[in-house]
């Protein structure tokens, strides 16, 4: 696809985007895609574009918040198959960075973390 092609996808979009308020926070995502692409099938690129996307965005979680990587890809996995994170048990505790019970902050994370991932 063209760039001119870009820019007739980007302006058609645009409107329908910005009015609506579920859009509205996918614009940048929605625009990086465009202009990511080529002569591929969308539906297969977006998909890939999508997920990695979500491997970056997940990589840069587990290095700011020094996360148990494979245990935070378990975590993510679990939310996007049931919709829902699951913070009771040891699911939570395990992906923590190694941190006292006693600890103050250990709190504070613990309600940051699963907003994060």
């Amino acid at each position: 696809m063209g760039r001119k092609g870009r820019q007739i996808i980007l302006a058609s979009l645009g409107s329908a985007m910005n009015s609506s308020f579920a859009l509205r926070s996918k614009v940048k995502l929605i625009e990086n895609f465009i202009a990511t692409l080529g002569t591929d099938n969308v539906r297969k690129s977006w998909q890939s574009y999508i997920e990695q996307k979500i491997v970056d965005d997940l990589e840069e979680i587990i290095q700011d918040e020094s996360l148990n990587a494979t245990e935070t890809y378990r975590f993510a996995h679990d939310f996007l198959e049931n919709g829902r994170f699951d913070t009771s048990g040891t699911a939570l505790n395990s992906i923590m960075p190694p941190i006292s019970r006693f600890n103050k902050s250990r709190t504070t994370i613990k309600e940051r973390v699963p907003v994060s991932v």
